[in-house]
């Protein structure tokens, strides 16, 4: 996912599309906000104790 948005990004910043902004525009906002989420999920997994998804010791 992360190449695949860099791949966007350079793509945008070197041939800038004349027309459509709207649809190229809203698949770069998509994309981000899947990466976003995704990373925050990997986070939150990785601290077990601490995070939003809450995993309660044993005694």
């Amino acid at each position: 996912m992360l190449a695949a948005l860099a791949f966007l990004i350079v793509t945008l910043a070197l041939c800038p599309p004349r027309q459509n902004t709207g649809l190229v525009t809203a698949g770069l906002v998509e994309l981000t906000a899947l990466l976003t989420s995704v990373l925050l999920m990997i986070r939150d997994v990785e601290r077990p104790f601490s995070g939003v998804i809450t995993t309660r010791r044993r005694p």
